[in-house]
């Protein structure tokens, strides 16, 4: 896509970039090249500020500025000038979103002509970058290409990415030692990071937990080397985003809904956010590669659709909270009436008899496994009232808590 009007520096540093952020860069410097930006990373046409009048008419009012805009999705793009031309990195997230956050985008702009589904498809195909990464992405870039991009000018932002004013003086996040992005051995460990990448996704797609795992650590040790700023917190979190963007996509490959997919991303970069160690945050990784692995794996075998293993899913980990089905099938995008038909049809019973026996099966594993109260058990399982937790339990078991409990003790 880009023409030979870049040295041959920049080409080296943006196929770097391309490789190891997994991010778009295109020259906006003609006709075509506009259209095939748009052609290729354009989703729906309500997406106005990155069409080529747009875009177009923002460099003729901002000549040469570095720019910043956030289209109607949440969507985010960098247009910055090397070497006196324009370049587009993107697009990005800086977020990852719910089916309520898709929901209210579609109300805002009238969308009716696509799916939800269709909206998260694209949406998370994108890399998630915080601000933090976008900050030190440009930094790297300024110390690789040797040149300074001033001010940063948000455009057409709904949500203030910065605290600070519109435009960002980049220069106080200046540091020394910053990577050096296109030495002779970034081209070699790229190559073989690249491969490690490809094994790695295949691996999720298969549920090979262990082998993932495996080629995740050849991949941080191959990387460690291109880090001359050293493992340090935000680094690891940007890689961690890396690793979910590469689960993502893999697990996007599957048959696992995208319900699950979303729930398992945004428990994970939560999680990512509040590490407080380079350890915690490689954890989490762990933990992510597995979660998927499981769902993949759960998801061949069950021979369920994708509403019923978003369900089944739902109940299994959030059976510790009282909800409502109707706030469920408001999430799933479903009517109530067809979420338990097509519920019981498949697994044979009612959600909420399903729900009923998982949360029982688990207050028996507290009753024998631990020393908490009734009343604890019953609110640990999602049941406020002890009583009535008492009465289901007898139910399904035909004994009280306690005699259970005593039962298994003698």
């Amino acid at each position: 896509m880009m023409q030979n009007t870049l040295s041959d520096h920049v080409h080296t540093t943006f196929q770097f970039i391309k490789n190891y952020f997994r991010i778009n860069i295109s020259l906006l410097s003609s006709s075509e090249e506009f259209d095939d930006f748009i052609s290729h990373y354009v989703f729906h046409k309500t997406q106005r500020l990155v069409q080529k009048k747009s875009l177009e008419e923002l460099m003729i009012r901002y000549p040469k500025e570095s720019l910043l805009l956030t289209d109607n999705f949440n969507i985010h793009y960098l247009i910055l000038y090397i070497e006196n031309q324009p370049v587009l990195i993107g697009p990005f997230c800086t977020v990852s979103l719910s089916t309520h956050d898709a929901k209210l985008i579609f109300n805002k702009h009238g969308i009716e002509d696509i799916s939800i589904f269709a909206f998260f498809s694209y949406y998370n195909s994108n890399p998630i970058w915080k601000e933090s990464d976008i900050l030190h992405f440009i930094e790297s870039l300024e110390n690789s290409l040797r040149c300074s991009f001033g001010m940063l000018r948000k455009i057409g932002s709904d949500t203030i990415l910065f605290d600070d004013d519109d435009e960002l003086d980049l220069s106080r996040f200046h540091k020394n030692g910053q990577i050096d992005m296109v030495s002779r051995m970034h081209h070699i460990l790229v190559n073989k990071r690249y491969s490690y990448e490809k094994q790695f996704m295949l691996d999720i797609q298969v549920g090979n937990a262990r082998s993932a795992i495996m080629n995740l650590k050849k991949i941080q040790a191959d990387t460690k080397q291109l880090k001359k700023i050293g493992t340090i917190l935000e680094v690891e979190r940007l890689a961690a985003a890396n690793t979910r963007t590469m689960v993502r996509i893999a697990a996007m490959q599957t048959n696992l809904p995208p319900f699950l997919i979303d729930t398992l991303v945004r428990e994970n970069t939560k999680k990512v956010a509040n590490a407080r160690s380079v350890d915690e945050i490689k954890n989490a990784q762990d933990d992510l590669i597995r979660a998927f692995c499981n769902e993949i794996i759960q998801c061949r075998n069950a021979q369920y659709s994708a509403l019923v293993q978003s369900m089944i899913y739902y109940f299994t980990h959030e059976y510790h909270r009282e909800f409502d089905l109707s706030d469920l099938a408001m999430e799933l995008n479903v009517s109530k009436t067809y979420m338990i038909t097509r519920f019981h049809n498949e697994v044979g019973e009612t959600p909420i008899e399903y729900l009923r026996k998982f949360r029982m099966k688990k207050a028996a594993a507290l009753l024998t496994g631990s020393a908490l109260s009734i009343q604890d058990i019953s609110t640990a399982v999602g049941i406020s009232d002890s009583n009535y937790f008492t009465k289901v339990f007898k139910k399904e078991y035909a004994m009280t808590p306690l005699v259970y409990r005593k039962q298994f003790e003698s």
